[in-house]
């Protein structure tokens, strides 16, 4: 194991694919840069991965009959919400190995925080987080998380990087600990 790179997701455009609404990426040398050397990335996108294509219409979160859906923008009646969530649940299962994730900002998909939630009006009444990681942050609640407008310093660079490698120790301990005490 000695070596061996430390798994941590990353939203793949922030990685320089362009998987993005329009065809774009949003590449993040900073980050990507001084962090290659110590984690490897696991890139992914969730829009592509349930099947919309590149570039595509933009979708967005909104409240309908309390619960919050995953609709495209231009045709409303077109619901995305079931094939997320059953992505992302699937996805969060085979992540068991990775440490970290670096998301998307205001992605409906991806954004930790900030993301528009819209009324059936099209009002935005409310801001929060996308539809991927809603599931991804409530099955891993210890997961350390950023999205990449909070990592633009080196010093934030670093101190993210400290807390995945912290967080990856603490599960090495408990994996050992119990693997290695009868």
């Amino acid at each position: 194991m000695e070596g061996k790179k430390i798994k941590v997701g990353a939203s793949s455009c922030l990685l320089g694919e362009a998987v993005r609404y329009d065809g774009s990426d949003k590449y993040q040398p900073l980050i990507m840069e001084t962090l290659a050397d110590r984690f490897e990335w696991v890139p992914i996108c969730p829009e592509v991965a349930i099947g919309m294509t590149v570039p595509r219409p933009p979708i967005q979160r909104v409240m309908v009959d309390g619960d919050c859906r995953l609709l495209r923008v231009d045709d409303p009646t077109f619901d995305l919400t079931d094939r997320m969530r059953d992505f992302a649940g699937q996805c969060v299962e085979q992540l068991t190995d990775v440490r970290g994730f670096i998301l998307k900002a205001r992605s409906p998909s991806c954004g930790l925080t900030g993301v528009n939630l819209f009324n059936e009006a099209g009002v935005c009444t409310a801001t929060g987080e996308g539809a991927f990681v809603e599931i991804l942050c409530r099955r891993m609640p210890e997961l350390p998380v950023a999205e990449e407008c909070d990592l633009i310093s080196l010093h934030q660079v670093e101190m993210f990087a400290n807390r995945v490698i912290a967080y990856h120790c603490s599960v090495v301990a408990r994996t050992t600990g119990m693997n290695g005490s009868g």
